[in-house]
């Protein structure tokens, strides 16, 4: 089972594109120096840094459906068809 596991997540996590980026000799060295640091690869340690800004500058990501239901229900917020919300609405309204 372990090695149909790990067949999975390496076909999984290939990667297929490549970014590349022109820089000095000197930001090689200092970029290396850091990877090397965090006892990481240089292009693993770039992918990390690069996805987490990315995640920080995009902000927090829409949630599935089924998060966003989970939410709706430990919040008891109102629940349920359009009609019936509409109805309650209305009814909230003009009491």
């Amino acid at each position: 089972m372990i090695h149909g596991l790990v067949s999975f997540i390496l076909i999984h996590m290939s990667k297929s594109k490549t970014l590349q980026i022109l820089i000095t000799v000197s930001e090689e060295r200092l970029l290396k120096t850091a990877a090397k640091k965090k006892g990481l690869p240089l292009a693993e340690w770039a992918r990390n840094l690069l996805r987490q800004k990315a995640r920080e500058d995009l902000g927090p990501q829409p949630k599935s459906v089924e998060e966003a239901l989970r939410s709706l229900l430990s919040i008891n917020a109102p629940v349920d068809s359009v009609d019936v919300m509409i109805q309650e609405s209305f009814k909230g309204r003009y009491r």
